[in-house]
């Protein structure tokens, strides 16, 4: 299962396919990130079947196909994002062929 990792401080947060306390930065037109509850992954086939859902972008640092600290990571560039996808309080990051889709 794919993994995103974030930074809190100095601490690397690893978030996984299952929804957890964590939280993820959601970005804000004013170029800011509001916190909301990770709720895991889904696909991009499924998220966009979903009523009142909303496409945004999540703060990450790095995306891997796989769980685990020795998985392959990708770090993202400046201005890169996760896209996430956007339901009720929570968000999910969305997977497109079972990678996370970098937008």
């Amino acid at each position: 299962m794919p993994a995103l990792r974030r930074k809190l401080n100095y601490r690397n947060i690893v978030l996984h396919d299952e929804p957890s306390r964590e939280t993820i930065g959601v970005a804000t037109r004013e170029g800011d990130y509001r916190y909301l509850p990770w709720l895991g992954f889904i696909e991009l086939r499924l998220a966009r079947r979903i009523p009142g859902a909303r496409p945004v972008k999540l703060q990450a640092e790095a995306v891997s196909p796989t769980e685990g600290l020795s998985s392959d990571w990708r770090t993202l560039e400046a201005g890169e994002h996760v896209q996430g996808c956007l339901l009720g309080r929570g968000v999910f990051g969305v997977l497109n062929k079972g990678f996370p889709r970098i937008v």
